[in-house]
């Protein structure tokens, strides 16, 4: 896994590219999140994500809970789940949402890479 990859989370990866795609195909985006058609695509590209986020952190992580931790924090940073509720319950949304979300990412990733 080459730093790139680690940087995708915060920027390529999500927040940037997929959560303005969310605010212009909000309707959508909603409707998937709560059919049940849509809890069965999200559940068979879950493990994938995981993955992805778990091949990206890996070189920064160890078996330690905390770790642990951290990695379910980003993973779930990084969803349309993620999106909704930033969205729903504190009416964020557009770029200034993709913006902090990234930001959290990168600051997680940073607090990891000054782990000994």
């Amino acid at each position: 896994t080459t730093p790139l990859e680690v940087a995708d989370l915060a920027e390529q990866a999500f927040p940037l590219q997929a959560f303005p795609l969310f605010e212009r195909q909000a309707a959508l985006i909603q409707a998937l999140l709560l059919s049940e058609l849509g809890k069965s695509v999200r559940s068979r590209l879950r493990s994938k994500r995981r993955q992805s986020v778990e091949d990206a952190l890996g070189p920064l992580m160890g078996d330690l809970e905390s770790d642990r931790a951290v990695r379910a924090v980003i993973g779930y940073l990084v969803t349309a789940e993620t999106w909704k509720h930033l969205r729903d319950e504190f009416g964020a949304s557009g770029d200034a949402l993709a913006q902090a979300v990234a930001w959290a990412i990168r600051t997680l990733i940073a607090d990891l890479e000054r782990r000994p």
